[in-house]
């Protein structure tokens, strides 16, 4: 677990939920890894923090794709786990354009 101390003395909470590549791209859209084992153990971890710190300001929670394999899903489960609500997010029903590149030049 990660945190600082801000100048005002607020504490700052940022977790990052990072998987490997073993769930591919196409794949992503639903949980497939179950990952609540090591969810549980950071929520108990920040809600010690929590008590022991009375100036918890900001916690910050992500996970991408990889790491269960729905980045949303995890963060409400460990939202859930931490006690807070659920983050609505909307999906995209669109194909995102395809970013141009850059030629490569070469010297």
């Amino acid at each position: 677990m990660k945190y600082i101390r801000h100048q005002s003395l607020q504490l700052i909470c940022a977790f990052s939920f990072i998987g490997d590549i073993r769930i591919q791209e196409k794949d992503f859209g639903r949980i497939q890894i179950d990952r609540l084992a090591e969810m549980q153990k950071w929520a108990r971890n920040i809600k010690k923090v929590e008590r022991e710190e009375e100036q918890v300001k900001l916690a910050k929670v992500a996970a991408n794709n990889h790491y269960a394999g729905l980045g949303r899903g995890s963060v409400n489960i460990f939202r859930d786990m931490w006690d807070q609500n659920e983050v609505e997010t909307k999906l995209r029903t669109e194909p995102q354009k395809q970013q141009k590149r850059c030629p490569q030049t070469t010297n």
